[in-house]
């Protein structure tokens, strides 16, 4: 099973992917996981893939896609706010991110939302019902949460925990 998880930088696609990944562990027992540019993708595991780019041969052998969406302000708002540690990423080059998006979210099976991270007892109930689990909302917000309070990785510690959580996501940016 491939997974892709996709979505517009600085809208918590990054947090989708936690949750997935961490749904699949649960489920699974055990899951192949990370950026698409250092992950191999293995037949006999779950694979829980992160990309920002449009990656047409990755879209053609994933089972699910998911991505997510948050407003043009929100996103320009928080690149300039993480600017101030790390300038690589331009806020004016955000309607280009937006015309990026829609290539993943014209493949996407399930569609997050940046307001939906507000109730994260909620937003996790709403993965596990999309991929019919039995697992329990509660345990699966606990690991995330463990998760996002020691990412493990000093480059992420300068971010913002509620989108850059494990310590396998790493960027190019």
């Amino acid at each position: 099973m491939i997974i892709v998880c996709s979505g517009l930088v600085r809208s918590a696609s990054t947090l989708q992917f936690n949750i997935l990944r961490v749904m699949m562990e649960q489920h699974y027992g055990e899951v192949n996981s990370g950026f698409h540019q250092e992950v191999e993708l293995y037949d006999n595991l779950p694979n829980v893939i992160k990309v920002h780019d449009n990656i047409e041969e990755l879209a053609n052998k994933a089972d699910l896609m998911f991505t997510t969406i948050r407003v043009r302000v929100g996103v320009r708002d928080s690149i300039k706010r993480i600017n101030k540690w790390d300038d690589t990423l331009d806020p004016d080059k955000v309607e280009g991110m937006m015309i990026g998006w829609l290539w993943w979210a014209e493949r996407a099976d399930f569609i997050q939302t940046y307001k939906e991270t507000h109730n994260m007892h909620k937003l996790i109930r709403r993965y596990i019902d999309f991929l019919q689990f039995d697992l329990d909302p509660q345990k699966v917000l606990n690991q995330v949460e463990r998760e996002m309070k020691d990412p493990g990785d000093e480059h992420i510690k300068k971010h913002d925990p509620q989108t850059l959580l494990h310590h396998k996501h790493k960027s190019e940016w």
